[in-house]
């Protein structure tokens, strides 16, 4: 879901809606989750507005995605999102809020704060942009990152590439997203330029694998084992609740029952294609 490179930008009032919008949640939010960072705390904060499915799907391009306004049984509208597990814990953690600030219609916000109309391409850079400002907070993000860059920085007050990548990496652990995330939100906050920004990124195939090798050592030599690993988690929110449910008040035959518990379970080779029917279905 992170989109970095080379479309427009966003304008300073898209922005500041999107920083309005956040603000608007921020005591909800905090009445829940009281730490200053979300963090994990996210994927909790998701399942309080939809019905979230965990499922790993290796060859699935897609972190994740939402399908909002399907009736139930009774006509009323279900949202579900789609996380994939086979994606590592911190890109878990971007992709639900990411989806969260289309449950919550953050482009309709910006849309209405700026006077203007938001297509499907704006809309991602709107969410992308919306899930850094809830994960990754202005305040704190810049406290943290000036204490890592003063202590890593050359005697002229610049930092070498290296030692950047160090500073990434432990915002990485702080805040718990993927070190893209934290690149961009390095460039929106003006802690480093366009071309830097693309440098870390890789301008080439050759340049990102090197970078992102680097980064994995980083990581190792640091002990930060919940990074770049994917966590394969299999569940729906409610789903065992449900269910059983639904098979004590004989709303679900109980074959159909078994048959949605087996193909909950089945290969992943199996599943794709109509894995998400299926599992939306046990819910109709």
């Amino acid at each position: 879901m992170l989109n970095a490179n080379r479309q427009r930008e966003l304008t300073s009032n898209e922005v500041t809606a999107i920083k309005e919008c956040v603000k608007e949640y921020r005591a909800e939010i905090k009445a829940k989750f009281p730490n200053k960072l979300l963090r994990e705390d996210v994927l909790d904060l998701l399942e309080d507005y939809c019905k979230v499915v965990y499922y790993p799907l290796e060859k699935e391009a897609n972190n994740g995605f939402h399908v909002a306004d399907i009736p139930d049984k009774d006509g009323n509208p279900l949202t579900f999102v789609f996380i994939n597990t086979a994606q590592t814990l911190e890109k878990q953690i971007f992709t639900a809020a990411h989806e969260l600030g289309h449950i919550w219609r953050v482009d309709d916000y910006v849309a209405e704060k700026c006077n203007e109309k938001v297509d499907e391409e704006l809309s991602e850079k709107i969410m992308n942009r919306f899930a850094a400002e809830l994960l990754i907070p202005e305040e704190v993000f810049l406290e943290l990152y000036n204490g890592e860059y003063d202590t890593l920085k050359e005697k002229t007050g610049k930092i070498t590439l290296a030692n950047m990548l160090k500073v990434i990496v432990s915002l990485m652990n702080q805040f718990c997203v993927p070190e893209k995330a934290i690149v961009m939100r390095c460039f929106e906050l003006h802690k480093i330029s366009a071309k830097s920004k693309d440098i870390i990124l890789g301008e080439t195939e050759e340049a990102k694998r090197a970078i992102d090798q680097r980064i994995k050592e980083i990581i190792r030599d640091n002990g930060y084992i919940k990074f770049q690993n994917p966590t394969n988690k299999k569940y729906i929110t409610d789903y065992p609740v449900l269910l059983e449910r639904a098979g004590k008040l004989g709303t679900i035959a109980q074959d159909k029952i078994d048959n949605i518990r087996k193909t909950f379970e089945m290969e992943k080779k199996k599943l794709r294609g109509r894995w998400m029917i299926l599992l939306i279905e046990s819910f109709l």
